[in-house]
């Protein structure tokens, strides 16, 4: 065989390899949409005591009201073009599971060196991602906490994927700003579009990630690290998607609710022991693992960490008044930043673990007692998230 033939072979096992990786993250996603579906469709039924969730009032909602999110546009489609199927819509939440198991697996992959088994399993272990449950400190699954992922809400499961492709394709435009000091327009118009998709369905992952690119902006800026022009076409990319909030204010806002900036229920109301359990059960796992790759954090893992910031400050200080002061609806950019914050801490942790036992890392006891804790951590996040997954697939209320 000559070299062009051995060539030509070679290609074709990687072509075959890359299909069959990607046949069985699709098969996968498709089940993760198929079984979640069937939790999805038993609470829209609206089961007294049972199977509790925002489903039924977003069904409502989207067949008699304006709708602000293109999710209830959807609902209404669906519903009644199924004849007011329940699993219709069931389904349709799955299909936002999966989307996200598919999107989170794709990113991974494309921002770590890791296998597509790895990937997938940090993808699955993410849709599970909670605080760590403490008994009687904070013996909580969901309540009051600053890490969980809603099964309970549509409209948070469908700008999640958006969200996850919004940071694939910013971290590659932001590699290239940054290295080759020039704008990338194929990853401005990816970044843009699934920005503004992410908006049109719910807003508060933009109203993390502008905030957070801004300070990045103003740190080039003032540092002189690229050019202005660039600089500003870099801002520029959540212009779209901000001219989304003024027409989603007219549609949710009027005389009898709007925005108000004060210490939020969320935060103030229970004392100094639950707000400091809230930071203590979400936070030592990504500040630890931030702090250990200070010095080569990838492109996105600076947004994802300072998005979370002031997703968290705006949670804390920005609440509705009026009859929504109790619904939380600025506490969803804490979610959402939580889960693209674990988006990058955890494959760091796996690459830092891997370079470990390769050797690559030098075996300190440091390294040795980092290694361990994050694994105990991590384990103590997806134990309690899969406890938290089972109470609701047997019908418990969502707000425990």
């Amino acid at each position: 065989m000559d070299f062009a033939e051995k060539i030509k072979t070679k290609t074709g096992m990687i072509d075959e390899d890359r299909w069959r990786d990607n046949y069985i993250i699709v098969l996968s996603a498709i089940l993760l949409s198929v079984l979640t579906s069937i939790l999805f469709y038993m609470q829209t039924l609206n089961i007294e005591g049972s199977y509790g969730s925002d489903l039924p009032s977003h069904i409502s909602y989207a067949l008699t009201q304006d709708n602000y999110s293109i999710v209830f546009l959807l609902i209404k489609w669906i519903y009644t073009g199924t004849h007011y199927l329940n699993y219709s819509i069931g389904l349709l939440d799955g299909l936002t599971v999966g989307a996200a198991f598919l999107c989170t697996t794709f990113t991974v992959r494309r921002l770590f060196p890791l296998s597509k088994w790895t990937s997938m399993a940090i993808a699955f272990g993410l849709l599970m991602l909670t605080h760590i449950y403490i008994p009687v400190l904070f013996p909580r699954y969901y309540m009051g906490s600053l890490l969980s992922q809603p099964w309970h809400n549509i409209t948070y499961n469908f700008m999640r994927p958006f969200a996850v492709l919004t940071m694939c394709a910013f971290a590659r435009l932001h590699e290239i700003y940054k290295n080759e000091k020039r704008i990338s327009w194929k990853y401005w118009i990816c970044t843009c579009i699934c920005l503004v998709l992410s908006t049109v369905v719910k807003p508060n992952f933009l109203m993390g990630f502008a905030p957070a690119l801004l300070v990045f902006l103003l740190i080039d800026f003032f540092g002189k690290r690229n050019t202005f022009k660039n600089e500003f076409i870099l801002g520029t990319v959540v212009l779209p998607a901000a001219a989304v909030l003024p027409i989603q204010a007219l549609l949710l806002f009027n005389e009898e609710n709007g925005i108000i900036f004060a210490p939020s229920i969320f935060f103030f109301s229970e004392g100094m022991l639950i707000f400091l359990m809230k930071f203590l059960t979400a936070l030592p796992f990504p500040v630890m693992v931030y702090i250990y790759n200070r010095r080569r954090l990838i492109n996105g893992a600076g947004i994802a960490a300072w998005g979370y910031f002031w997703a968290v400050m705006e949670g804390m200080f920005i609440m509705e008044s009026g009859m929504r002061m109790t619904h939380g609806n600025f506490m969803w950019g804490v979610e959402i930043m939580g889960y693209i914050l674990f988006m990058y801490c955890v494959p760091m942790f796996i690459r830092d673990f891997n370079e470990y036992r390769s050797g690559g890392a030098g075996r300190t006891a440091v390294r040795r007692a980092y290694i361990i804790c994050g694994f105990i951590l991590m384990a103590c996040h997806l134990m309690t998230g899969l406890v938290y997954f089972i109470k609701i697939c047997h019908g418990e209320w969502y707000y425990i």
